[in-house]
């Protein structure tokens, strides 16, 4: 009996051995890991302001690049030109750069350096918004991007909630040596600002910063006159002493940078912009 009982487990058990023999064996996909980006260079100073208010880390800049203070401690990649060879030497993974500063020729020579190139091209806060938050969730760092996604949509909120009843023609003059000036298009990212503060933008037809031409400016008579910079810069060209802004003190600068960059101080440019605009229409 129990050598019975013996032959028949043994077949049992070799029946079982036969049978996990047949199973076909499990091919399990294992989806490939993107690449992580840890080599990141920033070749203009507005995208070096972003990386840095929203704690994306980088190793290089430009010269020009020179805000916040602690990027002065990083490698420069480029003046008035990139380091082609230098981005190629140190195997940079993503050169984040405005899109505005570099030639088509100079595009494809940074290409050739083997890094992925991610450009800015907005012209309005919406599509800056959008192009940041690509960009942070390129980098694995959506987070804090989000952040500052959201104080500008506050400060953004803040201002036309409280819009000036009737919105004043402004002008924004870039200030320049030897009485040769810049207005800021309107379809610029500049007039972009100025509209969310509560003013309707004055200028050429044009999405950048064009010569100013002091027979424009008094046929437009702006009511206020906001300079990218100080305003006595703009107050002491003479030429335009008789302008009803200038005449009546409707005139008020900011920070030169804030203006003109895409960078990581939008929210604060807009609350500081608001105010003064605010304070000098009542005059």
């Amino acid at each position: 009996m129990n050598v019975m009982r013996k032959h028949l487990l043994g077949l049992m058990a070799l029946s079982a051995l036969a049978l996990f023999g047949c199973e076909k064996a499990t091919t399990i996909s294992v989806p490939m890991r993107p690449e992580r980006i840890q080599h990141i260079v920033s070749l203009s100073p507005s995208t070096t302001e972003i990386l840095s208010t929203c704690a994306i880390n980088f190793e290089g800049r430009t010269k020009a690049c020179n805000f916040p203070d602690m990027v002065l401690a990083k490698t420069v990649y480029g003046d008035l030109k990139p380091d082609f060879e230098k981005l190629t030497k140190d195997k940079i993974q993503l050169i984040v750069m405005d899109s505005d500063l570099y030639s088509a020729e100079d595009k494809t020579k940074l290409a050739a350096t083997g890094a992925k190139l991610f450009e800015f091209k907005a012209t309005t806060i919406g599509d800056l918004e959008k192009e940041m938050l690509t960009l942070g969730s390129l980098v694995g760092n959506e987070t804090n991007i989000q952040v500052y996604v959201d104080r500008i949509r506050r400060e953004k909120r803040v201002a036309e909630g409280d819009a000036p009843s009737p919105r004043p023609k402004a002008v924004l003059v870039l200030p320049g040596s030897g009485g040769t000036h810049m207005i800021a298009g309107t379809k610029s990212f500049q007039a972009e600002v100025m509209r969310v503060i509560g003013a309707d933008p004055v200028g050429p037809d044009t999405a950048k910063f064009e010569t100013l031409s002091p027979e424009f400016l008094f046929q437009a008579n702006p009511d206020v006159i906001i300079v990218a910079g100080e305003a006595k810069s703009f107050l002491a060209d003479t030429r335009f002493a008789n302008l009803d802004a200038v005449k009546n003190l409707r005139i008020f600068g900011n920070n030169q940078d804030m203006w003109v960059r895409r960078g990581g101080r939008i929210d604060n440019l807009i609350e500081q912009a608001h105010k003064a605009l605010m304070l000098v229409i009542k005059k």
